[in-house]
């Protein structure tokens, strides 16, 4: 992707630094294998904070890939959503084969918690498919 100034960035856009949310994850993924806790703190952050797969995707990533070889990721349990739309939005991307959340050893199985309660009809037959309810 060519450098852009910011005037030339279309609006609304995401600017990330990425090397401030990479330390960053790496604080939380620290202060987690460190925590004095008996048991191992599972992090599960929400999916609202930035509603972006590729932030998704660098969060619950538990080793370096070839890409980005020095980067181990931020090592989260999950992800949480709010919302039905965001859970489809979410699954939508990892469906696709978008990034790494697709690898062989989660075997493409991505823990998606909705904190919400569904009221009305379940989407899936809503859309008429089966994809995200039974």
């Amino acid at each position: 992707m060519p450098q852009l100034f910011v005037f030339q960035v279309d609006t609304p856009a995401a600017i990330v630094n990425i090397d401030a949310v990479k330390r960053n994850l790496t604080l939380l993924r620290t202060w987690r294998d460190t925590s004095p806790s008996s048991n191992k703190v599972r992090l599960r952050p929400h999916y609202k904070t930035h509603k972006c797969p590729e932030l998704a995707e660098l969060t619950l990533r538990k080793k370096p890939t070839p890409d980005d070889p020095d980067f181990p990721g931020g090592g989260a349990e999950g992800i949480c959503v709010q919302t039905v739309d965001e859970l489809e939005s979410l699954v939508d991307s990892i469906v696709d084969g978008w990034g790494t959340m697709w690898t062989e050893d989660n075997h493409g199985v991505v823990d998606v918690f909705l904190t919400n309660n569904v009221v009305g009809e379940p989407p899936a037959r809503r859309e008429g498919e089966g994809q995200f309810w039974p």
